[in-house]
């Protein structure tokens, strides 16, 4: 299982940051099959009716979890979508993921199985254990749709071991209660987080000196940093919901 830090850098230090990062990393080939240098990700968050998941996060629990349908950049004819669990266990993260085609979507919702329509391409047989694993808290916890997120992202790799990654995540926009034909859509989205990116710093062997240096030279202190809290706080400050959530503390 891999760690994860997260930090709050604001837009100004974007230039100068890459410039800091440059002679240790590489660029992750999906910023190269993007437009430019960056990729757009497109996520649907599920939660229960009483929204376990947010409360979770908002009352601090170490161990929670994510229930998303991912999807990136444009759609097309070959868009690839995923059904993911994300988990942490205190510091550790770890992921169900199961690729299906964004044109089967609404098959494999309505028979709740990815048996017949997950895409083994990589020939990983987990994939429909993983899809499973998807379904089975969508139906334990009649999780639905509650805030599609979408942000670009730069990524990178370092140089000296590919196992740890770096990204900024930038222009964080939301929108409340999507369906699954809102994924590729931009038209309702509100932005949110504005002045700032998060960069995230992934990794498995350790965290290296060179990038402590950096994190260091520009005052950064890690924290925690949700997109899915951050965008439903915004929208749910609006109509009052916030506190009821917030004292309710049955998870």
């Amino acid at each position: 299982m891999r760690r994860e830090y997260k930090y709050r850098v604001p837009v100004s230090k974007l230039d100068e940051m890459r410039k800091a990062l440059e002679p240790f990393v590489k660029q992750d080939v999906f910023m190269e099959l993007g437009q430019n240098n960056e990729y757009t990700v497109r996520s649907i968050y599920y939660d229960s009716p009483t929204m376990t998941y947010y409360k979770e996060k908002i009352h601090g629990l170490k161990n929670r979890k994510k229930v998303r349908v991912r999807g990136y950049n444009l759609q097309d004819d070959e868009s690839v979508v995923f059904l993911e669990v994300k988990r942490k266990d205190n510091e550790h993260i770890s992921k169900n993921r199961c690729p299906v085609s964004y044109s089967d979507i609404d098959k494999v919702f309505e028979t709740k199985s990815p048996d017949y329509y997950v895409l083994d391409g990589n020939g990983k047989p987990e994939y429909v254990e993983d899809g499973k694993k998807f379904f089975y808290h969508i139906i334990k916890k009649s999780l639905n749709p509650v805030v599609l997120i979408v942000y670009e992202r730069e990524a990178f790799y370092s140089k000296f071991d590919k196992s740890l990654r770096i990204t900024f995540d930038k222009n964080l926009r939301y929108h409340y209660q999507p369906d699954m034909n809102d994924l590729y859509s931009d038209s309702q989205l509100k932005n949110v987080l504005n002045q700032y990116f998060v960069l995230e710093i992934k990794f498995e062997k350790g965290y290296p000196v060179w990038l402590q240096k950096i994190v260091q030279q520009f005052g950064l202190k890690r924290t925690s940093v949700s997109k899915y809290q951050i965008s439903l706080d915004d929208e749910l400050k609006k109509d009052n919901k916030q506190n009821y959530f917030i004292n309710n503390r049955t998870v």
